[in-house]
């Protein structure tokens, strides 16, 4: 059925999260908006500014390779479901209940190893 299908297709996207943890925080893939939206693209200075209304640190919430944001926190993900009107809600949940510290999930197999 139409239901099942729709299920599958979250817990697929769900269990394929690309997801890495600096220190204690987990961030999440850009690559993931890019599979949920259609010609989806980051506009960096944006997600700047809107952190910052927020009051929010931007390093603590953008990881960049090269000029390219890779990865951002689970918050600044949470913020740009916001603005696709809280679309799709199962990612949304999953981002807002998810804690580092494990009640959810364990995120300690996607910590990066701290170079010796």
């Amino acid at each position: 059925t139409e239901d099942q299908t729709q299920i599958s297709l979250q817990k697929n996207i769900l269990c394929n999260l690309e997801l890495i943890v600096l220190g204690s925080t987990p961030f999440l893939a850009v690559s993931t908006f890019e599979q949920l939206f259609d010609n989806f693209s980051i506009d960096t200075g944006k997600l700047v500014k809107l952190l910052e209304n927020l009051g929010e640190s931007v390093q603590e919430h953008l990881v960049f390779h090269n000029w390219s944001v890779t990865h951002i926190s689970f918050f600044a993900a949470r913020q740009i479901l916001s603005l696709a009107g809280g679309e799709p809600k199962f990612l949304q949940s999953f981002l807002s209940h998810t804690r580092s510290s494990g009640a959810y999930i364990d995120v300690a197999e996607f910590r990066i190893p701290d170079p010796q």
